[in-house]
C-alpha cells in the first residue's frame, strides 16, 4: 500500500507486543455480511456488526460503531475527520486521512481494552456512493492497550452507510 508518509503511524514510540487479545471463532469462520468492521491486533482477528454511523451536517465527519462478535460486553467506536476538499457530498474514491481515533471498549469493566490518539490511525475510504450512504475502506495504526503497551491494529476493514 502506497502511503504518504506523514499518514504512516508515529515512530516516535516503541510499539510494543502488548497482551494478546484472544481471536474470535466467529470472525475466523467469516466476517459478517452487510454493514460490519474488522481488524487484526497481534494476529487475532476481531469483527463485528455496524449498528450506526452518523455523519456531521457539513458531511467532514462521522462515527460509526457497533458491538463485536466476539463478546457481548465489547465494540468498536471510529470518529473520522475528513478536510474541506474531501467532504461527502458527491461519490469518492481514495479518501486518506489520519485524524482518524479507534476505540475498542469493555462494558464489563467501563474500561477500554484500547484506544489510539491522533494522528495515530490511518484511515482510508476506497469508495463513497453518495446515492446509497455506503462506504468502504481500510485502516491502519498504532492503539494504547490498558495496561499502556502499544500494538499495532492491521488489515482493518469496514462498509459503513449513512442514512
Amino acid at each position: 500500500q502506497n502511503i504518504p508518509r506523514a499518514l504512516n503511524p508515529s515512530n516516535d514510540s516503541i510499539i510494543q507486543r502488548g497482551p494478546l487479545i484472544p481471536g474470535c471463532l466467529n470472525c475466523e469462520a467469516h466476517i459478517p455480511a452487510g454493514l460490519f468492521w474488522s481488524f487484526k491486533i497481534n494476529g487475532s482477528l476481531l469483527c463485528g456488526n455496524i449498528t450506526n454511523s452518523v455523519i456531521t451536517p457539513d458531511r467532514d465527519g462521522f462515527t460509526f460503531f457497533g458491538p463485536s462478535e466476539c463478546s457481548q460486553d465489547s465494540g468498536l467506536i471510529m470518529t473520522i475527520l475528513l478536510d474541506t476538499t474531501t467532504v461527502l457530498k458527491k461519490n469518492r474514491n481514495n479518501i486518506v486521512t489520519n485524524r482518524a481515533t479507534i476505540e475498542y471498549y469493555d462494558n464489563t469493566t467501563l474500561t477500554d481494552v484500547f484506544i489510539s490518539k491522533r494522528p495515530a490511525v490511518t484511515f482510508t475510504i476506497d469508495s463513497y456512493d453518495h446515492g446509497t450512504g455506503v462506504a468502504k475502506g481500510t485502516f491502519f495504526g498504532t492503539v494504547t492497550t490498558r495496561d499502556s503497551s502499544k500494538n499495532i491494529i492491521t488489515e482493518g476493514r469496514y462498509e459503513i452507510q449513512f442514512k
